[in-house]
C-alpha cells in the first residue's frame, strides 16, 4: 500500500504541474470617441488622430495632450522609454522628444517606431531600416526592409521575401520566412504562412509549437498579439482570442487594436471605446500522464507478490 500510496502522490504531483491561464475582459470605456486612428498605449498613453490633428490620451480617455496641428506633430508610435517620435513637416524627418518638450534626437530618419527595451527601428535614407539607441547611436545597422519594436528580447524583421526575428545584437534568430508575424507575447509568436494558408504559434527559437489554433475562419489576419490575447476576424467583426483558441471577447467589433498594458482600443458603430483585462485566472489541467503513472503503479501492487517470490527463488538458486 505503501507503495500506492506514493506512486499516486507523484502522480498528482505531476498531473498538478501543468496549467492555463484564463484571461477575462470588460468595458473599460464605452465607445464614445471619433478618432480616424487610435495607436497602442505606451506607459499608459495612446497616440490618437483626428482629421489633420494630433492628441494624445490616457486610459480613461482623457486628453493628457490636447489636439494639435503643427509642423512638429505626433507619430503614431507613442511615448515608449521616456521620448515619442515627432515628424517635421519642413524637412520630412522624424526626430525624438522627450514629455517636457526637449528635443533629444534631431531629425535625421525618414520614419520612425517607439522605443522598446532601450532600442528603436527607423528608416534611413537608403530607405533600409535598422535599431538605434536612446542616445541617437547606430546599434543595428539598416539592412532590413521593415522593422518592428523589440519585445521579450527580439524583434520582427523584414529581410529578402519575409519576416523574422532578430536578437539586440543583431543576430537572425528566427529565419525570415513568414508572410506576417505578431511581437512575442508569453514566449510566443504568431506567423502567417501564404503558401499553407495557415497560421499559428511558434517559440523564441523559431520551432513550430502549432498551428491552425486560432478561431475559424481564418481568412483576415492581424498582426497584433499582446497581454495574451490575440485578434482574430469572422470575416465581418473583430474578436480576441487566447494563444489556445479559447474566444475571450466574442467577435462584434467593427475595429480593433491589439492589446497592450492591459488595454486594447475597440471600434463600434464609428465610436472608439477600450477594453481593458481586469482578471487572469492560474486553472489545473490534469495531464495523461499523471493517469499512466497511476495506471502502472496499480499494476505493480497487483503482481508485487509474485515479482518478490520470484526474486527470492532467485537468490536461493544463486
Amino acid at each position: 500500500m505503501r507503495l500506492v500510496g506514493c506512486v499516486v502522490f507523484f502522480a498528482l504531483l505531476m498531473a498538478t504541474t501543468a496549467y492555463g491561464q484564463g484571461i477575462r475582459v470588460r468595458e473599460h470605456v464605452p465607445p464614445m470617441f471619433e478618432f480616424d486612428y487610435v495607436g497602442e498605449f505606451q506607459n499608459g498613453l495612446a497616440v490618437v488622430h483626428r482629421g489633420s490633428e494630433v492628441a494624445v490620451v490616457d486610459t480613461r480617455g482623457g486628453f493628457v495632450i490636447p489636439f494639435r496641428l503643427d509642423q512638429r506633430f505626433f507619430s503614431d508610435v507613442g511615448f515608449s522609454g521616456g521620448v515619442i517620435a515627432l515628424y517635421d513637416a519642413e524637412s520630412s524627418r522624424f526626430g525624438f522628444y522627450d514629455e517636457r518638450g526637449e528635443q533629444a534626437i534631431d531629425y535625421r530618419f525618414l520614419d520612425a517606431r517607439a522605443f522598446s527595451e532601450g532600442l528603436a527601428a527607423v528608416q534611413f535614407d537608403a530607405v533600409l531600416w535598422g535599431f538605434i539607441d536612446i542616445a541617437g547611436d547606430v546599434v543595428i545597422p539598416p539592412s532590413f526592409l521593415d522593422a518592428r519594436g523589440f519585445r521579450e528580447g527580439l524583434a520582427a524583421v523584414f529581410h529578402g521575401r519575409g519576416w523574422g526575428f532578430v536578437d539586440a545584437g543583431g543576430r537572425m534568430v528566427v529565419y525570415p520566412e513568414y508572410a506576417e508575424v505578431s511581437d512575442f507575447d508569453g514566449g510566443y509568436a504568431t506567423v502567417f504562412v501564404w503558401e499553407t494558408d495557415a497560421f499559428g504559434f511558434i517559440d523564441a527559437y523559431g520551432n513550430n509549437v502549432a498551428w491552425d489554433v486560432v478561431v475559424e475562419p481564418r481568412s483576415v489576419f492581424v498582426p497584433d498579439f499582446g497581454d495574451g490575447l490575440a485578434a482574430f476576424s469572422d470575416g465581418a467583426y473583430w474578436g480576441f482570442s487566447d494563444r489556445y483558441g479559447n474566444v475571450v471577447v466574442a467577435a462584434r467589433f467593427d475595429a480593433v487594436t491589439g492589446f497592450s498594458e492591459g488595454y486594447a482600443w475597440v471600434l463600434q458603430d464609428g465610436l472608439w471605446g477600450i477594453l481593458q483585462i481586469y482578471e487572469r485566472s492560474v486553472f489545473v489541467v490534469v495531464v495523461v500522464i499523471g493517469v499512466v503513472v497511476v495506471a502502472v503503479g496499480v499494476v505493480l501492487w497487483f503482481f508485487r507478490r509474485k515479482l518478490t517470490n520470484t526474486l527470492k527463488s532467485l537468490s536461493l538458486r544463486a
